[in-house]
């Protein structure tokens, strides 16, 4: 729409249990550091907030970087298994959500902070133009916003 190269995307797949207990124990995203595995993250939203599961029960969300594919499931409660021990077994899949456009892709030594200027009186802002995360998108919508302010001389 505007001339600009399409940003190449990833896909994520997000699968959210109900377990009895909760395995992390406080309010933590755990990264999966051994680098094997379909795991990417784990976190537990209702340590966050109790309200987010019902009394008596934790919230696990699971984060896997692509598709994940139909055996997703089974491959996530092996590392889970392993990680956290047999009561795995006993959780319940109660969500799985496949979103495909999740997050840019960022290349390693990818230059960060990318012009928000486009053309002429045309300014850009997202996660592809700085880092793939929210904490990206915001740097760069405040940096299109400092851009406006300066060109319009609004300070």
């Amino acid at each position: 729409l505007l001339g600009l190269e399409r940003a190449r995307s990833r896909s994520v797949t997000c699968l959210y249990f109900s377990a009895e207990e909760d395995p992390v124990g406080e309010p933590i995203l755990v990264l999966n550091s051994e680098g094997s595995g379909p795991i990417n993250n784990l976190c537990v939203p209702s340590r966050v907030h109790s309200s987010y599961a019902p009394v008596g029960s934790a919230l696990v969300s699971v984060t896997v970087l692509d598709s994940g594919g139909d055996d997703v499931e089974a491959a996530v409660r092996q590392q889970l298994g392993d990680w956290y021990g047999q009561s795995v077994d006993q959780w319940e899949l109660i969500h799985r959500c496949d979103i495909a456009h999740a997050l840019p892709v960022q290349e390693p030594y990818a230059p960060l902070d990318q012009p928000v200027h486009s053309a002429e009186g045309l300014y850009v802002c997202g996660d592809h133009r700085d880092t793939a995360s929210l904490q990206g998108a915001m740097l760069s919508g405040r940096r299109v916003a400092q851009a406006l302010a300066a060109d319009w001389k609004l300070s």
